[in-house]
């Protein structure tokens, strides 16, 4: 079964922005009054990036979950993407750029 890397690398990408527009929007919804009050009594026209993910309880839920798979769907492409190296290119350019780097023997691409 073969499944396309692009459709899996635009959601890796675009997760985390989605995220952070989905819980400024709810905070801008549902949290408007508390999230552009501080505690000096002074008021802000909109609410900061960190009080709208972090302070309020769905957005940071969402938040989390979002970074979360994110960042699991970006380590399981490295993974891919190494095991790929291992697999079909050994000898290649890009593992002796990666080797001049010392990156190979990170992911231990060589033989």
């Amino acid at each position: 079964m073969a499944l396309s890397f692009k459709p899996f690398s635009f959601i890796s990408v675009h997760l985390a922005s989605f995220a952070a527009i989905l819980c400024y929007g709810i905070t801008l919804w549902d949290e408007y009054e508390d999230s552009v009050r501080t505690h000096c009594h002074t008021w802000n026209l909109l609410p900061s990036f960190s009080s709208s993910i972090g302070d309020y309880t769905p957005q940071r839920y969402i938040w989390r979950l979002c970074v979360g798979v994110s960042c699991t769907m970006r380590l399981f492409s490295v993974l891919l993407f190494s095991e790929n190296l291992r697999r079909y290119n050994r000898s290649g350019p890009i593992v002796q750029i990666l080797t001049s780097m010392r990156v190979a023997e990170i992911l231990d691409v060589r033989d």
